[in-house]
């Protein structure tokens, strides 16, 4: 997971969805004052938005998961995923968070007011966005998002939640998370704040789990030392340049699993010029 750096589309369709997304977070909040449970539509995942923007490797999060860093290829289906979630909240242990908008305890509406918020809305994986089990542990995201303290039940509670997620559209993930690049645990996340965002992140994203990431992760590793070798054994200085280019479109967060290769990178880049 790396810090997602967007430049939001000026675009005439990106322009429209997001008139359209605002109208129905007013329609939201106004079902919300008259007392009405809110239901979210489905404009959050509009099919040409969803396709060009949050899927296609041209787009604005280089067609990967934003949570593993997995590509979300045309034939493996993905989802618009609600950091906050939209509709009904749940802690790290899937049990319902309940809340009081008035009279007295009830299942918590969700982050309906968020529901088209684009700094709420992350491609993600099915792995990582929907419930399943994994050798009898729940992994992926859902409806979960435990925080510290009291889950927000509107707009004025969202600066006192303090989230255990990370979002990388708002969050750098370099503070709360590391990558072991030698050894046996070559290739493993680990949690390294004292608020334990990085630990519950791994957990439920099943970061440390997934026998393919981990895979990936550690190739990732071995194809840029492989790169960092042919530079030092090139005579080609054209050659050599082509190769520093792609690696620092590398660090900059180009295909798969970045976290691993600028792990790898940040010692010696500046030796590369980024």
């Amino acid at each position: 997971m790396i810090k997602i750096n967007v430049k939001w589309p000026n675009e005439e369709d990106w322009k429209k969805w997001r008139v359209d997304c605002e109208n129905e977070r007013l329609k939201s909040e106004k079902s919300a004052k008259n007392g009405s449970i809110p239901k979210a539509k489905t404009l959050y995942k509009r099919k040409s938005i969803k396709t060009k923007y949050y899927f296609s490797p041209k787009g604005l999060f280089g067609g990967k998961c934003a949570y593993c860093e997995t590509y979300i290829r045309d034939f493996q289906r993905g989802d618009i995923e609600h950091y906050r979630p939209k509709q009904g909240v749940t802690d790290e242990n899937d049990k319902l968070i309940k809340a009081n908008y008035g009279n007295g305890p009830e299942k918590h509406w969700g982050y309906y007011w968020l529901a088209y918020d684009k700094y709420n809305l992350l491609p993600s994986c099915t792995i990582c966005n929907q419930a399943s089990d994994l050798e009898g542990n729940k992994i992926g995201k859902h409806n979960r998002f435990p925080v510290t303290g009291k889950h927000a039940i509107d707009d004025s509670g969202i600066e006192a939640e303090q989230p255990l997620l990370i979002n990388p559209l708002t969050d750098n993930p370099e503070k709360y998370l590391a990558i072991e690049i030698d050894g046996k645990a070559k290739g493993m996340i680990k949690g390294i704040d004292q608020e334990g965002v990085g630990l519950m992140t791994i957990k439920v994203f099943a970061l440390n789990d997934r026998d393919l990431l981990l895979e990936r992760r550690k190739d990732k590793i071995k194809q840029v030392r492989a790169d960092l070798a042919a530079i030092m054994l090139s005579d080609d200085m054209k050659k050599r340049q082509e190769i520093i280019n792609d690696l620092k479109e590398v660090y900059d967060g180009a295909g798969e699993y970045s976290m691993a290769a600028r792990a790898v990178l940040e010692e010696i880049r500046p030796i590369l010029g980024f």
